[in-house]
């Protein structure tokens, strides 16, 4: 049996802040396959990005963790900092959410990729061949023009392209992506799916999509994992997750959307307010929001367990076919 390239287990992360400890993450636990195109998918401030900061060990020195992160065969929170710099940029890499923020605005689209290119490998004799064809690779026809010009002379889907060419540099194993849509028009997001696809199948990487986007999901993504409040209660399959659901969070994420709905009809909510990380609830944190919790959900914490050899959730009361 081939062994994931990526496995978090029961990853626990809290923050030191002067209200008190606020406990972000629970018992995080799921597997990225290699060559796969996995999705964390929730709402804003359930920490999928939090997930993937721990991931490529980036988290504030604020932060207390917990856990396993067994990438390639090792756990990277037992790796110190200067061993993470091997791993870092090479074999994982990450694409942030705004391009803008992470390109430097006082230097050359092309100064910035030949120094990550002679990052990943001081002995290269010809880093502006690699990096032009990186360009290439992204999707860019006038390589020249984009290796000369500075970040604010693109747009922002060029922006983000040129970024996943840095993150390409080191040809990583696992691409984690957060957001790489956001704020961007359709079009421009059907290109970086379609870029997101190409960098898989041509480079063999596994990628991390974080994204709150269940669109891109069912275009991009192999399996998905459903965050709420800091805990993974769902994991299947793209296709058998949104037909086949089972967790009553994951189906009034799935019921808020509105495709298919009539102009007049009012979009199903969920009920009730995101808990404070500050005092999250005891037993299943979406119980007081839950129209199937019972006594056991506010005392015991579901374990996620398979319903099928693929599909797995943390429910006591998981939904039927029907439902």
């Amino acid at each position: 049996m081939v062994e994931p390239i990526l496995s978090v287990e029961k990853l626990d992360v809290s923050f030191s802040t002067f209200e008190g400890l606020a406990h972000v993450l629970s018992k995080v636990t799921f597997k990225i396959n290699h060559k796969e195109v996995f999705a964390l998918v929730g709402e804003t401030g359930c920490g999928k990005t939090v997930t993937a900061l721990s991931i490529i060990k980036l988290l504030p020195r604020n932060s207390y963790v917990q856990g396993r992160i067994i990438f390639n065969g090792r756990n990277i929170l037992e790796l110190k900092e200067s061993d993470m710099v091997e791993v870092r940029g090479k074999s994982m890499a990450m694409i942030l959410q705004d391009p803008s923020s992470s390109l430097n605005p006082m230097f050359k689209v092309g100064e910035q990729l030949c120094d990550a290119i002679t990052s990943n490998d001081p002995n290269i004799k010809e880093p502006k061949r690699y990096a032009l064809e990186l360009l290439s690779k992204v999707g860019f026809k006038d390589t020249e023009r984009v290796f000369n010009s500075y970040p604010n002379e693109l747009s922002g889907g060029m922006q983000q392209r040129v970024a996943i060419s840095i993150s390409l540099t080191g040809k990583p194993t696992l691409l984690i992506a957060d957001e790489p849509t956001t704020a961007l028009d359709v079009l421009t997001q059907a290109q970086i799916i379609q870029l997101l696809k190409q960098v898989r199948d041509t480079y063999s990487t596994s990628v991390l999509l974080i994204t709150h986007n269940l669109g891109l999901v069912a275009t991009l993504c192999d399996r998905v994992g459903i965050m709420y409040f800091g805990q993974v209660v769902e994991i299947g399959p793209t296709y058998d997750l949104f037909y086949n659901t089972k967790h009553p969070y994951t189906k009034g994420l799935l019921q808020s959307l509105p495709y298919n709905k009539l102009k007049n009809q009012t979009l199903p909510t969920i009920p009730g307010d995101l808990p404070s990380p500050l005092s999250p609830p005891s037993g299943c944190r979406f119980y007081p929001r839950c129209p199937r919790s019972n006594e056991s959900c506010s005392k015991d914490v579901p374990e996620i367990l398979p319903i099928t050899d693929k599909h797995y959730v943390a429910c006591f009361n998981p939904l039927s076919g029907d439902e």
